[in-house]
C-alpha cells in the first residue's frame, strides 16, 4: 500500500494528466455524432469478435463430447440394423408385409432451460415437418420429455425436468413399473413413484421405458438407481441418476407412434 501511495505522489502530475484525457476523450463521444459511431462501431466489433472467439472455443470443447456422442448413436444403430439383419432371416414373414410402429425425426433443440421449476424445450421441427402434441422426445441414450405445443417451423417439449411430466418406466429385464417424476430440482436425477417394493431394487439398476406408454417405444434407456429409502414395506423414495445429460441437448429425436390414436380410441371405448 505504502508504495501505491508514493507511486501516484511522485507521478501525480502525469496522473492528472491521463484522467483530464480521459475526460476531454468522454465528452467528445458524448456530445459528437460521428466521433461517437466510430467509437461504438470499435467496440461493437471488438465485442463481436470476442463473442465469436468464445462461442468458437466452447464449440471445440464441446467437439469431443459431441464426437463420443455420434460414435455411441452409431453402435446402437449398428447394433440395431444387425438385430433386424437376424430377425429377417429367421423370420418367414415378407418383408413388405412389416411396417414399423414408430417414426423418428431428427430435430436440434434451439431453447432448453434444466434449471427452473417448470422446465421447457424448444425444437427446430413443427406442424409442417408433421409435428404434434404428445410426441415423445428422445436421444439415443435417453428420454428428453413430449411435445406440449407446435408452430408451424417450432415445437415446444415438456421437459423431463418438468413436474407436470409422467413417464412409465420399468426395472430393465423385469416386469415392475413405476412413474418418473421430477422433484429433486438436480438436472441430473429424477424420482420414480409406485415401484413396488417386491422389485427388489439396488443400486446401480438400470430403468427404461416401460410398455404402458403411447408415447414412448418399450426399452429407451432413462437412468440408474442411485440411491432409495424403503419404509413400512414400500419405497419412500427412488432416486435416479439420468443417462441424458440436460445442460448440453443438441440434436434430438422425435418420436412417433404412427398406432398412437388406434390405441388411444380403442382404450376410451373400453373405458365407457
Amino acid at each position: 500500500m505504502p508504495n501505491i501511495i508514493n507511486f501516484f505522489a511522485k507521478n501525480r502530475r502525469f496522473v492528472v494528466f491521463i484522467i483530464l484525457e480521459s475526460i476531454a476523450f468522454l465528452q467528445i463521444i458524448r456530445y459528437h455524432n460521428y466521433h461517437s459511431s466510430k467509437v461504438n462501431y470499435s467496440v461493437n466489433l471488438l465485442t463481436g469478435s470476442i463473442q465469436k472467439g468464445v462461442s468458437g472455443m466452447y464449440s471445440y470443447f464441446l467437439l469431443h463430447r459431441r464426437n463420443e456422442d455420434l460414435k455411441r448413436e452409431n453402435e446402437a444403430l449398428k447394433n440395431a440394423l444387425e438385430k433386424l439383419k437376424e430377425f429377417k432371416e429367421k423370420s418367414a414373414v415378407p418383408e413388405d408385409s412389416v411396417e414399423s410402429k414408430y417414426v423418428y425425426k431428427s430435430a436440434y433443440v434451439v431453447h432448453n432451460s434444466y434449471r427452473h421449476e417448470r422446465n421447457l424445450l424448444t425444437l427446430d421441427k413443427g406442424e409442417k415437418d408433421g409435428v404434434e402434441v404428445d410426441m415423445g422426445v428422445v436421444l439415443p441414450n435417453g428420454v428428453v420429455g413430449i411435445v406440449l405445443q407446435t408452430s408451424p417451423h417450432f415445437s415446444t417439449v415438456l421437459s423431463l425436468l418438468n413436474p407436470q411430466t409422467g413417464i412409465n418406466v420399468k426395472l430393465k429385464n423385469s416386469n415392475y413399473y413405476g412413474i418418473v417424476t421430477w422433484k429433486t430440482g438436480d438436472y441430473r436425477y429424477v424420482n420414480v413413484e409406485d415401484l413396488p417394493v417386491q422389485s427388489g431394487i439396488h443400486k446401480g439398476d438400470t430403468l427404461v421405458t416401460g410398455a404402458y406408454s403411447r408415447v414412448f417405444p418399450e426399452n429407451i434407456p432413462v437412468g440408474i438407481v442411485s440411491e432409495y429409502v424403503k419404509k413400512n414395506k414400500e419405497y419412500e423414495y427412488v432416486k435416479v441418476k439420468l443417462f441424458a445429460d440436460f445442460s448440453a441437448l443438441h440434436r434430438v429425436y422425435i418420436v412417433e407412434n404412427k398406432m398412437a390414436e388406434e390405441q388411444k380410441k380403442l382404450e376410451e371405448d373400453n373405458e365407457k
